[in-house]
């Protein structure tokens, strides 16, 4: 019979504890594999037994589990590997994908030739207690009857008995204990000791297990609760308090299960207990970290949105300081452009008033002339005074030009009537570009808001560059006019200032695809380079101090963004610059990169 052999014969009482047990050689091959691991990891025991146990689970090649177990094959004492800091010695998934939680305990125990120590890994599964109490039960019901079919291999079995007392009395984190059908503690392992304060010398035998329910109301409730459970389903899970020999009551996770004879008939309990005590008090912190967190983070979330809010006004506080800002820096030009109609307008009604003074003297003497008409139908004097007053008419009317005067009145009337239209258009287009209001989305022809922005800023440019529009038929763009007209006003003026001297802005708009594109270009000085990547920066500007403020390609690349499209530019230095908008006709553009 070789080693392996040895291993699977020696250690078969262990096939079907409700533990994952493991033995190891020194080399960490595998010499005995139980059905529970079989069962939990899914990997069978003949293909795993002889192999190299790290080889298949990495992460045992780890010093924090290869030292403590090399401690084992010297010999040495038991090991935890806790369910608090190594939870998956072996990882074995649930059935809903989750890991089993482990509490492992590695012992040292003799080869059958002595001459070495191989390293047993008991593993408790503690995420379902249930399972483990079954199959403690069954594992305690399988000991006792093989005791009874095997009395020839008696010591074996003894011997047996006492490694499982050992791996029971090293699950040091459990209390397991059985009871009589009267319950009275039959047996009670080092973990119930520690957990509860009572040697095995002081209860088993001596005391019952419902000692260790604090009060007498809540014990008989308890203890009938638990008997019926068990009786009717053969075990019973749930929370209880239980009572430590120093009188302090903690939470507990009890599991009691029937233990039953060779013929089935009930003879006493199982209980395994867990101090959930931190358990308990991880929950209600966590608990309280959640009510906490959830305040912290609307507190938090109305602090975004005040911020949100503060800087939703300061941005349309800065687009309105800014465009303000344009307008006053085109104040003397608008004014001279309203000046220009207003002093013809003047000069014209001067010129109206004076017409208006000889036409009333003309008038009077025809008015005269009638009057001597009708007397001199009546004495030879009166004929005479007639012939006197159309000789004085006809001189009025020689003085005063009045074929000039009927001749220049329509066009002085029809100069004023222009005038005043382009004072009106001047005072509109103004109204509508400086309004503070936030309007809705419009859908406009841009071409018209190009013509509109054009007129308020013309004294601006007439007087350094002709303006060539090439404009094409274009869709209706779902957009805010005001805003894009402070985008053009932006691009034109700075087309105009970077003209030293006479030159041509051309503003050309056409429709590609579902986009429009404004394209508005001068022949002036340029943008170098180191500046390009620059000119979208906020307060960046190449302009003399008081020449501007930095915020007016920023504004303009902004207002862009907000409607979902792209401004680009292009420039040489000494040849001039091109700036192209590209705008969404219906306001989204889909996902598109915006891009400086």
């Amino acid at each position: 019979m070789n080693e392996f052999e040895m291993a699977a014969s020696e250690y078969d009482l262990f096939d079907n504890v409700p533990l994952g047990v493991c033995l190891l050689r020194q080399d960490f091959n595998v010499l005995f594999w139980n059905s529970q691991l079989e069962h939990w990891t899914g990997v069978p025991r003949g293909v795993i037994v002889g192999t190299d146990l790290t080889a298949r689970f990495t992460h045992l090649k780890n010093s924090k589990y290869t030292d403590r177990i090399n401690i084992i094959f010297e010999g040495g004492p038991p090991t935890v590997f806790s369910s608090l800091l190594h939870k998956y010695v072996i990882p074995a998934p649930l059935p809903d994908g989750k890991l089993r939680v482990q509490h492992t305990t590695a012992i040292a125990t003799p080869s059958p030739d002595g001459e070495q120590h191989y390293a047993l890994l008991a593993i408790q599964d503690v995420t379902d207690l249930t399972y483990r109490i079954q199959d403690c039960k069954a594992m305690r019901d399988r000991a006792v009857g093989e005791i009874q079919r095997r009395k020839l291999a008696e010591a074996e079995i003894i011997r047996s008995n006492n490694r499982l007392n050992a791996i029971i009395n090293s699950a040091t984190g459990f209390y397991i204990s059985t009871a009589d059908l009267a319950g009275k503690v039959t047996s009670w392992n080092k973990g119930a000791e520690l957990m509860m304060g009572y040697t095995e010398d002081e209860i088993v035998g001596k005391m019952n297990i419902t000692q260790m329910l604090p009060g007498d109301s809540s014990r008989s409730e308890v203890l009938e609760s638990a008997t019926k459970v068990i009786l009717e389903r053969g075990s019973f899970d749930g929370e209880v308090a239980l009572r430590r020999k120093n009188g302090d009551v903690f939470p507990g996770l009890l599991s009691i299960s029937q233990l039953k004879d060779e013929t089935g008939v009930m003879i006493g309990t199982l209980a395994i207990v867990q101090d959930i005590t931190e358990r308990k008090r991880t929950e209600e912190q966590v608990k309280n970290y959640s009510q906490n967190l959830e305040e912290m983070v609307e507190q938090r979330t109305a602090e975004l949105e005040k911020t949100l809010h503060d800087l939703q006004n300061t941005q349309s506080q800065l687009l309105q300081s800014e465009k303000m800002a344009s307008i006053g820096q085109l104040a003397a030009g608008v004014a001279h452009e309203i000046n220009n109609p207003v002093g013809y307008i003047n000069s014209n009604l001067n010129i109206m008033a004076g017409f208006d003074s000889d036409t009333r003297t003309l008038i009077g003497q025809y008015r005269a002339l009638m009057s001597g008409l009708r007397e001199a139908m009546i004495t030879e004097e009166g004929r005479a005074s007639v012939s006197e007053k159309l000789d004085r008419i006809e001189k009025l009317e020689k003085e005063i030009e009045i074929d000039f005067v009927l001749d220049d009145s329509p066009n002085l009337i029809k100069e004023c009537q222009e005038g005043s239209e382009r004072i009106q258009k001047i005072v509109l287009d103004l109204k509508d570009f400086a309004h503070p209001g936030e309007e809705g989305l419009k859908y406009v022809d841009l071409n018209h808001n190009l013509d509109s922005t054009l007129n308020i800023v013309w004294n601006e440019i007439k007087y350094k560059a002709s303006v060539t529009k090439e404009y094409e038929d274009l869709p209706e763009v779902s957009c805010h006019p005001q805003q894009l007209n402070q985008v053009f006003m932006n691009l034109m003026v700075n087309a105009a200032q970077a003209i030293e001297e006479k030159g041509e802005i051309r503003i050309v708009t056409r429709a590609v695809d579902s986009f429009v594109e404004i394209e508005i270009s001068d022949t002036g000085v340029g943008i170098p380079k180191e500046n390009i990547r620059r000119i979208f920066d906020p307060f960046f500007t190449t302009k003399e101090v008081g020449k501007g403020t930095g915020l007016g390609l920023n504004v303009a690349y902004n207002i862009v963004r907000k409607h979902s499209g792209l401004i680009d530019v292009e420039s040489t230095v000494g040849n001039g610059t091109t700036f192209t908008v590209r705008l969404p006709v219906d306001g989204n553009a889909g996902g598109q990169a915006i891009q400086q």
